[in-house]
């Protein structure tokens, strides 16, 4: 029992500080270091940029984002960063994007100037297929390898692409909205070209499911449905379903209250849609502990509690199934069982002829055509 409430307490912790810091209600500590870059000949390197983290669009270019410093002409700088998580690490890229490096921040910082020193950078080129389909997107994470769990870059659009980075070890985190995810270890050599070409990308089995019978789910405990509830049984709804868990804030704190919002605004509809609020249960907790979780979040973002079922699946079959791990999808379901794509709150609206819109036509795209759309409203989960 002492380990269990030690349990639910770090759980607590954790879900507080994700909460506040969402609303900017969190106060973090914040650092300043000073720093010099210099190349490996001793010669401050000018006009470089300083991040933490780095984010390329596409067409393989890594900017500073949010807010990097800048080198002066001695190479020197003064960055500022919260001491929110550790370890992680500070990147320098020159601006003719041709030195660059990784350096562990400390808390607290290490004494004396932190010197940073920019070698040639490293590339990598990437080159993936998926199943012999076409999907929208892929995105990259660069993880420093064995030293962090904090990705240092983000490339977004990474099917077919050349990205410069600083040279180092990685893990390489791949995956998409319609993929599953891939892990691969490399590494980069300064000046060296590295080929990751060898990689096959799978869709999910939510991606396959578009145009097709919604897979079913496997509940091991449910809040306002029976624990042997199944999709078939809501067969003639419409059925909107959101995949969420504690740390992802963007279903936590806005879609699940935009649902609540929507689904006590239109009782009169009930008959023919349902909610369902599919908690992805990662951290493989009980019903209670949720329920303990969850407490928080109806006082600070929900307005009490969830007026629609919530269910989880202990053992995470449904999310291996549905292929959810690292996302919160909104899945949105028709009448007859079919997975819609593009599944979202506006689209149920629509189907259901909310303001206006005439309600759903009883057809649906092939599924063939179906696939190279987006599944629908997906967010990042950061564990």
């Amino acid at each position: 029992m002492g380990r269990q409430k030690l349990v639910l307490s770090l759980l607590l912790l954790a879900l507080f500080g994700v909460s506040s810091a969402a609303h900017g209600q969190f106060r973090k500590e914040m650092v300043t270091i000073k720093g010099v870059v210099v190349d490996s000949g001793g010669n401050p390197v000018r006009g470089a940029m300083v991040d933490r983290n780095w984010l390329s669009r596409s067409g393989g270019r890594l900017e500073p984002d949010p807010n990097p410093a800048w080198t002066d002409a001695t190479g020197r700088f003064e960055f500022t960063y919260p001491v929110d998580r550790f370890p992680e690490f500070l990147s320098v890229i020159d601006h003719v994007r041709g030195l660059g490096s990784l350096k562990m921040l400390t808390n607290p910082p290490e004494k004396g100037v932190f010197k940073m020193v920019a070698e040639p950078l490293a590339k990598i080129k990437i080159k993936l297929s998926f199943d012999g389909l076409e999907v929208d997107d892929v995105s990259m994470f660069f993880i420093k390898d064995g030293e962090s769990t904090s990705a240092t870059a983000w490339a977004t659009d990474v099917r077919d692409v050349e990205i410069l980075v600083p040279h180092g070890d990685y893990m390489l985190s791949l995956g998409g909205r319609q993929t599953n995810h891939v892990r691969r270890k490399v590494s980069l050599k300064p000046g060296e070209t590295t080929a990751l070409d060898d990689v096959e990308m799978k869709l999910t089995g939510l991606a396959r499911s578009v145009g097709q019978q919604a897979l079913p789910l496997s509940i091991s405990d449910a809040i306002g449905v029976p624990k042997d509830f199944m999709l078939t049984d809501l067969k003639g709804k419409w059925v909107l379903m959101q995949f969420w868990a504690p740390g992802s804030g963007m279903s936590y704190y806005r879609e699940l209250p935009e649902f609540k919002e929507f689904y006590n605004s239109h009782r009169d509809l009930h008959d023919q849609f349902e909610i369902i609020a599919f908690h992805k249960n990662t951290r493989e907790i009980s019903l209670e502990e949720l329920k303990v979780l969850m407490a928080p979040l109806e006082k600070r973002h929900w307005g009490g509690k969830l007026p629609f079922p919530i269910v989880m699946d202990k053992d995470l079959e449904t999310t291996r199934r549905y292929g959810v791990f690292p996302f919160t999808p909104t899945v949105l379901i028709d009448p007859e069982g079919y997975v819609v794509a593009n599944g979202s709150l506006e689209l149920l609206k629509e189907k259901l002829g909310i303001d206006g819109i005439d309600g759903w036509s009883g057809t649906r795209a092939p599924a063939d055509s179906q696939r190279t759309g987006t599944i629908g409203e997906w967010h990042w989960l950061r564990s």
